[in-house]
């Protein structure tokens, strides 16, 4: 048999595009798994409006609902929310992230960051929800489903298995919270592709198949929902441990990006496209550490890289201050005080 003039080594995932568009004028916010962290993360790097998991991050749609609800109705947490085990404070809701030796310091820190992201979501454009896993833990003193496990003995929970149903009535629930208060917000749903081996490779992928199962029924009900195709891209498309971090689990960074440059394909224009480039293009420049900070080549690059700053300001909303800060601080004194010359009104600049 001739062989094809140019043999595919893989098998091509087709992303379609999404049914809306993201751009700069769009709030995101994340809700789920480490793997959204990871786009989460992305979308602040280049930018965006973005908050990413306000609890840490949640593996099961029984969890994701409780969060939703606590969003919306913006309710603050309360001390006898909070169980202390092994010195330390947590809260059933929350990754252990928020967890802490004081239960005034852990309560005020979730119940900040609930107030800014009940906030946030109410204008928000586009919320990313991952699931993870359909594996549940509830406590068994009132069968609260518990977000993050906290290095428990088992003897406290009873573990649980989500059937299709219940995570499509969950998703449901989560939407219909998030949406009571933000008709228009435009939904991302996934699988993360990480796999969670605690229980067998059987029971991996049975708890995939229920995620898979009960995600269908609600893309079906509306347009404004997108399904993003994260898992198949890792299992299908790369298929390859050289893909896997050193755990064999988790996907590496390059296939984290690979991942994230479908989603961005996926989700924006040619127009929001090239305004990434040029953050890119910016963030490379603000990273730049000079030879000579003394010369004036550097003082032209200093001056351009401002007029970068407050070019791509007119475009982006929010404060761009930030990078100026980075590029203040990769010099010394006496280059710091050459950019205060060149922008006397800043005077987070000053350097005395």
């Amino acid at each position: 048999m001739k062989p094809s003039a140019s043999p595919l080594f893989r098998t091509e995932v087709i992303v379609p595009k999404a049914p809306f568009n993201l751009d700069y004028s769009d709030g995101v916010i994340t809700l789920g798994s480490c793997f959204t962290e990871h786009m989460g993360r992305q979308m602040q790097r280049y930018l965006f409006r973005s908050l990413v998991n306000p609890f840490g991050q949640l593996y099961n749609p029984a969890s994701l609902k409780r969060a939703a609800q606590r969003l919306v109705s913006a309710e603050k947490y309360r001390e006898d929310e909070l169980f202390e085990y092994d010195g330390l404070w947590h809260s059933p809701d929350h990754h252990t992230r928020y967890s802490g030796v004081y239960k005034k310091e852990v309560l005020d820190r979730i119940n900040s960051e609930l107030e800014e992201a009940s906030l946030f979501i109410r204008s928000a454009g586009l919320m990313i929800i991952t699931l993870g896993t359909a594996h549940v833990f509830k406590r068994k003193t009132d069968k609260v489903p518990m977000a993050n496990c906290h290095k428990l003995p088992p003897q406290f929970f009873e573990a649980g298995f989500m059937q299709s149903c219940e995570v499509t009535d969950a998703l449901q629930e989560t939407i219909s919270s998030v949406r009571s208060i933000n008709p228009s917000l435009k939904l991302i749903l996934s699988i993360s592709p990480v796999r969670y081996m605690a229980f067998g490779a059987f029971e991996n992928n049975l708890s995939k198949a229920r995620l898979f199962d009960g995600i269908y029924p609600v893309l079906k009900s509306d347009k404004y929902i997108y399904y993003f195709p994260s898992y198949e891209l890792l299992m299908d498309e790369l298929r390859d441990y050289r893909f896997y971090a050193e755990d064999m689990l988790h996907p590496s960074y390059q296939a984290t990006g690979f991942i994230w440059d479908k989603l961005i394909a996926a989700l924006t224009t040619r127009e929001t496209q090239e305004l990434m480039k040029d953050v890119e293009d910016l963030l490379r420049a603000v990273s730049h550490r000079p030879r000579n900070p003394e010369s004036e080549a550097h003082r032209i690059f200093v001056e351009n890289t401002l007029d970068k700053i407050d070019r791509l300001e007119e475009l982006i909303p929010g404060d761009l201050n930030e990078l100026r800060q980075k590029l203040k601080h990769n010099m010394n004194p006496l280059e710091a005080n050459l950019l205060n010359d060149l922008n006397p009104s800043n005077e987070f600049l000053d350097v005395s």
